[in-house]
């Protein structure tokens, strides 16, 4: 059964990948979104996003010493640290939907769920497939950044 869901996510991939391009071209009018969210919110994203960076960060080390274990908790701590799982009230939750574009959610969808494949290569000792995944969740970072935060990343526009 796992096997049949991991090959399912897995040809679901780049179909939401392609989904996502297409809502990132059609939202970059609200490439200020972010900037839009109250201060908590945007707090609570921030946050998010430093621990994400620090996690890439101490995969790295982890992956050159072929330290799976390691690389299995950090990559779980990605995938389980969505901020739309997080305890955000009902209103918090709302004002992202809200004011987040569809493809801002769906980059950061796809962050998670890299990181999740990141782990489950890791769980099975493919480091290849490490590397691979290890690569496309810092590209939908830099792509998220491109488009909904050239405000703090300027370099990338």
């Amino acid at each position: 059964m796992r096997y049949l869901m991991c090959s399912i996510v897995r040809l679901m991939a780049p179909l939401l990948l392609l989904v996502s391009s297409f809502s990132v071209q059609a939202d970059s009018v609200k490439s200020n979104a972010v900037e839009t969210l109250s201060e908590p919110v945007r707090k609570i994203l921030q946050q998010e996003m430093n621990l994400i960076q620090s996690a890439v960060m101490d995969i790295i080390p982890a992956y050159a010493a072929g330290d799976t274990d390691e690389i299995i908790s950090i990559a779980r701590s990605i995938q389980d640290s969505y901020i739309l799982n997080q305890r955000l009230s009902q209103q918090q939750h709302h004002e992202l939907h809200e004011k987040l574009p569809p493809g801002f959610i769906l980059l950061d969808k796809s962050v998670h769920y890299y990181a999740g494949m990141i782990a489950e290569a890791a769980n099975q000792r493919k480091y290849e497939q490490i590397g691979f995944y290890l690569s496309r969740l810092t590209e939908s970072c830099s792509q998220c950044h491109r488009q909904y935060a050239t405000h703090r990343f300027p370099k990338l526009e």
